[in-house]
């Protein structure tokens, strides 16, 4: 589903003060290929998260003073 969508929203919880902010939708879909490829060990998978890789680029919240609500959580 995500590949025939690609793309990201912006959503909120039902009656949440808050939006989930994005700027990019590549890092789901980067670590769920990933994940793909740990389980099934498809190669597919393993291209298909390397590509998002580069779609997503150097992106990052660490060159940034601020970030949104949720929208680079460090963990």
């Amino acid at each position: 589903m995500g590949q025939a969508q690609e793309g990201y929203q912006q959503g909120n919880s039902f009656g949440a003060p808050y939006r989930y902010e994005e700027n990019t939708w590549a890092d789901d879909m980067e670590w769920a290929a990933a994940q793909l490829y740990k389980i099934t060990k498809e190669k597919k998978y393993l291209r298909d998260a390397r590509r998002y890789a580069e779609i997503i680029g150097a992106w990052s919240w660490m060159e940034r003073d601020t970030a949104s609500h949720y929208e680079m959580y460090p963990t």
